[in-house]
């Protein structure tokens, strides 16, 4: 297993729309990368005062996926999508590593609400659908 993570400096007068980018790109990026990704994270960076130092990243992303061949298999044919629609939520310019998954230990997170569900649903929809010309099966949230 492999971990894709995308980190987004926490620079001064940098712009990050985090409703954005969790509202629709990563909805968007769900849809066309579809059953490669095994689990999907993104994270805030929180500010919280001393005596804590403000966050190296605005927004951080990890992507799970059984194998690097298997993401960027399913990655490339969107790329150019994925990659142009960083102007909409971001200026600033991401690090990206991918990284052997050595160690898993996990604990069970509640599902999302219905509501959150239809609204994934219809984003994920509209996605697959502006692809390769049809609708697609949308992926399950893992």
């Amino acid at each position: 297993m492999i971990k894709v993570t995308i980190l987004y400096p926490n620079t001064p007068d940098a712009r990050f729309d985090h409703d954005y980018y969790e509202t629709v790109h990563i909805p968007m990026s769900i849809a066309l990368l579809g059953p490669a990704l095994k689990s999907v994270v993104v994270e805030r960076g929180l500010s919280v005062g001393p005596p804590w130092p403000a966050p190296t990243y605005t927004a951080i992303c990890s992507f799970i996926c059984d194998s690097r061949e298997a993401y960027e298999q399913a990655l490339f044919p969107h790329l150019a999508q994925l990659q142009g629609d960083l102007v909409n939520y971001s200026d600033v310019e991401a690090v990206i590593q991918i990284s052997e998954i050595t160690v898993n230990h996990s604990v069970a997170i509640s599902a999302p609400s219905p509501l959150a569900m239809a609204s994934y649903r219809g984003v994920a929809d509209a996605a697959a659908g502006a692809g390769a010309g049809g609708a697609a099966e949308t992926p399950a949230i893992l």
